[in-house]
């Protein structure tokens, strides 16, 4: 019998959030800018901007536990490192360029 080789399940968690985590910024961007450039759609403060700003919160913490969990898998020896270098970069994105617009 086989073995099975070693996976990194910190890595394809880290990956997972990731993917899910940049969507959801994706997603949340885009209905902010379409919200702020409909006349008459409301400010940060109508429950629709309410919403968008939970949302990526949300994320920031999502990815922020992603990048813990990538950089971890990333160092972990004897173990796969594709899905944890993947995780890592998808995790920064968002991140990035949250830091990015505030600065």
């Amino acid at each position: 019998m086989m073995e099975e080789p070693p996976r990194n399940r910190l890595g394809t968690a880290s990956f997972v959030i990731g993917l899910v985590g940049l969507l959801l910024f994706l997603t949340a961007s885009g209905v902010a800018v379409f919200h702020v450039y409909t006349p008459g759609g409301g400010g940060a403060m109508s429950p629709l901007g309410l919403v968008v700003s939970f949302s990526v919160l949300l994320v920031l913490v999502a990815n922020a536990i992603g990048l813990i969990l990538g950089a971890v898998a990333l160092f972990s020896k004897g173990m796969p490192k594709v899905l944890a270098a993947i995780g890592l970069l998808l995790n920064i994105l968002p991140v990035a360029t949250i830091g990015v617009s505030l600065a």
